[in-house]
């Protein structure tokens, strides 16, 4: 049976616009019953997101569902579905949720403050080492006394996180006898054309085989599953859906606008990758030079050193011969200086000595004089 293909965000939001099909689906992944499913309104059913190089869609659908808890009672929440064959930044998904939790949601003309849980179905792995459909549930732990907080749950904190489900297409595996994997696999390539492995084919003949999905009879008359027979028939009839089909045309040549566009970015990108990677070499290049001048120089302020260490240690022994040389000189002026103190004595006694002979010659001439007289 050839039905449309509900990877393509047209088909998925006409899927899912069966409120059968959403409170089947939902429940099956949320592993909880739903007494009453309602689409909660919402101004769009798209929310443009921005990668890299380019912007994706994020298909969502909220619903406000009225639940069995796990106590037993009935519980009022809110839903969202979100679809997206890529992984965003995670940032947007974080910018998201703050608005949302910003915004108080709109029941019967009244806004009321409901739990959220989030489903995210995402084409793109982006970790191989999760399961294929992981839960991510808040717990209440005491932790001064590390256990499980068994009482009441409090309704602020309960609205201030939620229930989070991320679901990795491309890891569910192929497994019909599950009733998750069974109706999961209407988004995995189980249900794709073999021919699109043919490299042969135009991106117009794979463009119009990757529509549709090829069910093979034997499996619908294998399966006794009320959900897969409803999801079944519903894609049968978005296949004949004039203005879905119309849809998922302009969403494909949108999508290969898109690719091409970023593969040109990509291939100015490398250009400039490999530009920078040049300039990356030569300045590597220009590094390992200054390097070598460096350990050039390196030695010369080594050797300039060591002459100027020789030259302070010269310095030195000449600053000991000059202080040896100082001292000798100052012990002959000494010695000269007492040399002039014995001259001058010497002096100062022949002085004397010539006075005394002078006295003696005085003396004598007396003597003489008397003599004469006598």
């Amino acid at each position: 049976m050839i039905v449309a293909n509900p990877t393509f965000d047209p088909v998925f939001k006409y899927l899912m616009e069966d409120i059968v099909v959403a409170k089947g689906l939902i429940s099956r992944i949320i592993e909880k019953e739903i007494i009453e499913l309602t689409p909660a309104p919402q101004e769009s059913s798209q929310i443009k997101l921005y990668l890299k190089y380019a912007q994706i869609g994020l298909m969502h659908q909220d619903y406000v569902a009225i639940i069995k808890n796990d106590k037993g009672e009935h519980e009022k929440i809110i839903v969202e579905f979100q679809k997206t064959y890529v992984q965003p930044k995670i940032e947007i998904f974080r910018n998201y949720l703050a608005d949302k939790y910003s915004k108080k949601s709109v029941i019967n003309g009244k806004e009321v403050d409901l739990p959220i849980t989030t489903i995210y179905l995402i084409e793109e792995t982006f970790n191989k080492n999760l399961p294929p459909v992981l839960k991510v549930a808040n717990e209440y732990i005491d932790v001064l006394n590390h256990a499980k907080y068994k009482g009441v749950e409090d309704k602020t904190v309960s609205l201030l996180t939620h229930e989070a489900y991320f679901i990795q297409t491309e890891l569910v595996p192929p497994d019909l006898q599950n009733e998750l994997t069974r109706v999961l696999n209407f988004f995995t390539r189980m249900f794709q054309f073999k021919k699109l492995k043919n490299k042969q084919l135009t991106r117009y003949e794979k463009n119009k085989l990757a529509r549709e999905l090829d069910v093979p009879e034997a499996v619908i008359d294998m399966i006794n599953d009320k959900l897969f027979q409803r999801m079944l028939t519903r894609l049968l009839a978005g296949s004949k859906d004039r203005q879905t089909q119309l849809n998922v045309e302009l969403s494909q040549r949108w999508q290969d606008k898109r690719a091409e566009e970023e593969k040109r970015i990509l291939r100015a990108i490398e250009q400039k990758d490999e530009i920078i990677v040049l300039k990356e070499k030569e300045l590597q290049q220009k590094k390992q030079a200054l390097q070598e001048k460096d350990q050039e120089l390196g030695l010369k302020d080594f050797e300039i050193g060591q002459k100027e260490q020789a030259l302070q240690e010269k310095d030195q022994e000449l600053g000991l011969k000059d202080f040896e040389i100082g001292q000798k000189e100052q012990a002959i002026q000494e010695k000269e200086q007492a040399i002039q103190k014995k001259d001058q004595t010497i002096q100062k006694k022949d002085q004397t000595i010539q006075e005394k002979e002078q006295e003696l010659g005085q003396k004598n001439q007396i003597l003489q004089e008397k003599d004469q007289t006598i």
